[in-house]
């Protein structure tokens, strides 16, 4: 009888399992921070420098490993007259995670920065600052 009851208990739970697991909902592995972003002051500013206008920030995919999920912020402006090649940008790589509506960002001395994702969509970004200050960013193409 026990042999009888543990096979009907296995059995439901089973199916229990495949209908739980059926009925969930599949969402898109839409990732609308990673790639290129630039400064939307700078973009709409016919005064800014070219190199200002060539800047822009980069987010890696958003990976499990967090070693993985890198930021990359290219500057063309501070760039040395001495350096070999003048086109390429100074990288200054970061690291980057997103807990609820809050982007995290360490650097590679350890500093952290908090910002409030207020707002994102496939063109157009803005983060609020620790005093609430927001920044606009407009995706690079």
């Amino acid at each position: 009888m026990k042999q009888r009851l543990s096979k009907k208990a296995f059995a439901l739970l089973a199916f229990s399992t495949l209908l739980f697991c059926s009925c969930q909902e599949e969402f898109p592995q839409d990732d609308l921070i990673e790639g290129k972003w630039k400064l939307e002051s700078v973009v709409n500013n016919a005064e800014a420098l070219d190199c200002e206008k060539k800047a822009y920030f980069e987010f890696s995919k958003y990976v499990y490993d967090g070693s993985e999920r890198k930021l990359y912020k290219a500057s063309y402006c501070d760039i040395p007259e001495d350096a070999e090649n003048q086109e390429d940008p100074i990288i200054i790589e970061n690291y980057y995670s997103i807990v609820l509506d809050t982007l995290i960002i360490v650097d590679e001395h350890r500093d952290t920065k908090k910002y409030t994702i207020e707002h994102i969509n496939k063109e157009t970004m803005t983060l609020l600052d620790k005093y609430k200050n927001p920044t606009n960013y407009v995706r690079a193409n």
